[in-house]
């Protein structure tokens, strides 16, 4: 999957050695309870169970940027009404984003995110220019 989703960020680059990495994946089932998690407590504190899922993949573009892309999606089940009343019981969003390296570091970045984005999970989208810095 990952060289399908390659085809147009490779024809950016002129390096042949380069390999994107695969899609990453991520599946779980919680139990939330409202109380601790208030972007989702709606007025009424029953707990419920949550089923998430997330997918992430990364290339080079212009042989300089890394362009990164995740998607991160929840279902609930057994909700309270307030919860369902308010359209909550799937939300999910987009992040797309690109870093340009400025040291091993830091790197400026570019953002982009659409969907239902927490705390509020309101329908989104929105933009951003920052930097990234890594720990390591």
């Amino acid at each position: 999957m990952a060289e399908v989703l390659d085809i147009i960020p490779a024809l950016t680059r002129t390096s042949s050695g380069f390999h994107p990495q695969e899609v990453r994946g991520y599946a779980g089932v919680d139990h939330v309870d409202p109380g601790s998690d208030l972007a989702l407590l709606l007025g009424d504190g029953s707990p419920f169970w949550r089923a998430r899922g997330e997918l992430a993949w990364n290339t080079q573009v212009l042989n300089a940027l890394v362009l990164r892309a995740t998607w991160f999606g929840h279902y609930l089940f057994g909700v309270p009404d307030a919860i369902e009343a308010a359209d909550r019981t799937f939300n999910s969003f987009l992040q797309v984003w690109l870093n340009y390296p400025v040291s091993n570091q830091t790197a400026l970045l570019i953002k982009y995110v659409t969907g239902r984005v927490p705390p509020e999970y309101e329908s989104t989208s929105l933009g951003s220019l920052g930097f990234s810095l890594s720990l390591q």
